[in-house]
């Protein structure tokens, strides 16, 4: 793997709003991704909801006055006090250009093509936790984002006290889920080059104290034993001789991911920025991984998207998006390039 270049350029756009959630999630990609040695752009953006239409079937003509001017002018304040904050934020980024976009329309149509037209590398998001019945009525940005971007997607949860209290510690925890596929192993080299050494560079030109070290949690899980019945007409296979050899078998497998793994980790390991540490769980994905992030408490959840169709993700149910929705600690979903 190719050492980071601190001489890149990178565009970083960050999806800003009037919610503590969105200026959490700045803060956060500040410390964590955005480097000061490096070329970086951030974008910060504002989705403007468009104005209302009224019509005369509303019976509310009068809206057609000066009320009407009164609610663009409120948005346009509401626009520029949220842009204004978010500025401020950045107020301490020497080598880091700012720009600022206000697009009109539906946040999550807004976000999207923003991402494309600026060549973002990566979409900062934060998440205001909607429950399942208000995620149904007005609809998650986050998970309609990190579905249709096609650069990497970094949900960012604001935490409870005790998250935020971690960080003061010494040492700091990143779960990356890993599996056979390409997309995992893609994300797990992504994240180290844009976030552990964008990160560990902003340490060093702050305080010692900052500076903390990554243990990186790598994450397999492995699918359930299948159960036979006599209906299967299958007897054999319980079988000492079949069954050692599937055992064998996911073992050799859990074993070749791991390894695949430790090796797109070891350029990093000599900067002393990562200790790896494995777990292997069973089960349904999505649980193994949500249960595996609520024991370890990391900072991060790093996860590759398999990138499934409507169909797909409908039938087998999207690992990524489950596990945004339910886990407390950001979550980075990196999306393997067509290239």
């Amino acid at each position: 793997m190719d050492d980071v270049d601190a001489d890149r350029e990178r565009k970083i756009l960050i999806a800003v709003d009037d919610g503590e959630e969105s200026m959490y999630a700045l803060t956060w990609a500040i410390k964590n991704v955005i480097s000061q040695n490096s070329k970086d752009t951030l974008v910060l953006l504002y989705a403007k909801q468009p104005p209302v239409v009224f019509t005369s079937f509303d019976g509310t003509g009068y809206l057609f006055s000066s009320d009407i001017v009164s609610l663009d002018k409120y948005r346009d304040d509401v626009a520029e006090n949220v842009i204004e904050r978010a500025r401020r934020l950045c107020r301490d980024l020497n080598n880091v250009k700012v720009e600022v976009r206000v697009e009109t329309g539906d946040p999550r149509d807004v976000i999207c093509e923003a991402a494309e037209k600026v060549g973002a590398d990566v979409l900062v998001m934060g998440t205001h936790g909607y429950g399942l019945i208000k995620r149904a009525l007005v609809g998650s940005v986050s998970n309609h984002c990190s579905q249709k971007a096609k650069c990497p997607v970094l949900v960012v949860k604001k935490p409870k006290v005790r998250l935020i209290l971690q960080s003061f510690m010494a040492e700091r925890k990143i779960v990356a889920a890993v599996d056979e596929s390409d997309e995992s192993m893609y994300a797990l080299s992504w994240f180290l080059k844009n976030v552990v050494s964008s990160s560990n560079t902003h340490h060093d030109t702050t305080s010692s104290t900052t500076s903390a070290s990554t243990v990186l949690v790598l994450l397999y899980c492995k699918p359930p034993p299948p159960v036979y019945s006599s209906i299967d007409g299958t007897g054999y296979m319980f079988g000492g001789d079949m069954i050692e050899t599937m055992n064998k078998y996911t073992r050799d497998l859990v074993d070749s991911v791991m390894r695949r793994a430790e090796l797109i980790c070891r350029d990093y390991q000599h900067q002393h920025v990562v200790r790896l540490e494995k777990i292997v769980g069973s089960g349904d994905a999505r649980e193994v991984i949500c249960e595996a992030v609520k024991k370890v408490e990391p900072e991060l959840l790093v996860m590759g998207s398999h990138g499934y169709g409507f169909i797909k993700r409908a039938l087998l149910g999207s690992v990524s998006d489950h596990c945004s929705k339910k886990v407390k600690c950001p979550v980075l979903i990196v999306k393997r390039p067509n290239n």
